[in-house]
């Protein structure tokens, strides 16, 4: 016959917990000195970096396959290009008219106030 169970299940996992984060607190600096041993190490961070990526398109990929649809990156865009530098044309146009018409009130009111200077 077995010896009765003295902890349950819940019990035993709560002071597996507390032992795990004691150890942790007296090996703090054991486990700082390994951890920036392991991230001195070559080719860490392009690894980490890869891993990070694989796990984003991976994550992506899924959404995708379930129907999610992403909202597309960057500005949004109310023209298309070709729409957009026609509309760039007509108000640089409408601009440089505004601008020449500008220029010649102005040369027509010196050469008015000339006029009356010499009379």
């Amino acid at each position: 016959m077995a010896r009765p169970r003295v902890l349950t299940d819940e019990q035993r996992v709560v002071r597996q917990k507390a032992s795990k984060a004691a150890w942790r607190e007296r090996n703090k600096e054991t486990l700082l000195t390994k951890g920036a041993a392991y991230r001195a190490r070559p080719g860490y961070a392009e690894r980490k970096r890869a891993y990070s990526r694989a796990l984003y398109q991976a994550h992506r990929q899924a959404l995708l396959d379930a129907g999610f649809v992403p909202r597309s990156v960057g500005r949004p865009r109310l023209h298309t290009p070709e729409e957009a530098a026609e509309l760039h044309r007509i108000a640089s146009r409408d601009h440089m008219r505004r601008y020449r018409a500008r220029l010649r009130a102005d040369a027509k009111e010196r050469a008015r106030s000339s006029e009356e200077k010499g009379q």
